[in-house]
């Protein structure tokens, strides 16, 4: 069976925190996006009626989940001269050894 949606990780600086952005396995189009901060979770959605998508609600779960691995992922104040690439690692850094990580 496959996947109705595909999760991708991203650390962008102009965020200034790590999110997943969940896309359509179909059309490639970006449908949702999951990230926290200090003030809790958030997921920013294309159209607001996919959440009756019961796959859609499990991709955000999955997100979230995922994302729990990252140890910057509310944010992290970037060191002054720190580069976008530079930026970008830190917030990639995850605490289970998949991929990057500190240690």
């Amino acid at each position: 069976m496959a996947h109705e949606f595909e999760l991708t990780v991203v650390g962008n600086p102009d965020d200034g925190f790590t999110s997943i952005e969940i896309s359509s396995s179909a059309s490639g189009d970006q449908v949702a996006r999951v990230f926290e901060l200090d003030s809790g979770w958030y997921v920013e959605l294309v159209n607001p009626e996919q959440l009756r998508d019961q796959a859609l609600i499990e991709a955000i779960v999955e997100a979230k989940n995922e994302l729990l691995h990252f140890v910057n992922r509310k944010g992290v104040q970037f060191p002054d001269g720190f580069s976008r690439a530079a930026a970008s690692l830190l917030l990639m850094q995850r605490d289970d050894n998949k991929g990057f990580s500190a240690g």
